[in-house]
C-alpha cells in the first residue's frame, strides 16, 4: 500500500501554544526519564512518529 501514500498526517486536538511549549521542552531533553502521563502527551507521539517515518524512509533508499 505504500505506493498509495504521499506522506503522513497527525492531528492534535489542543491549542498550538501548549503543544509547541511541550514539544520544545521535550526536544530540549529527549532522554529525560518521563512519567507515564508525560510520555502520553501529543508532542511525544509527534516526535516518535516522525522519527519512525525518517527511519523507514532511510531504509528504503
Amino acid at each position: 500500500m505504500k505506493d498509495r501514500f504521499a506522506g503522513v498526517m497527525l492531528t492534535v486536538w489542543s491549542g498550538v501554544t501548549p503543544f509547541l511549549d511541550g514539544y520544545y521542552a521535550y526536544k530540549s531533553d529527549p532522554n529525560k526519564e518521563m512519567t507515564e502521563q508525560e510520555n502520553n502527551q501529543p508532542w511525544v507521539t509527534f516526535v516518535q512518529m516522525f522519527n519512525r517515518y525518517k527511519a523507514i524512509a532511510v531504509n528504503e533508499r
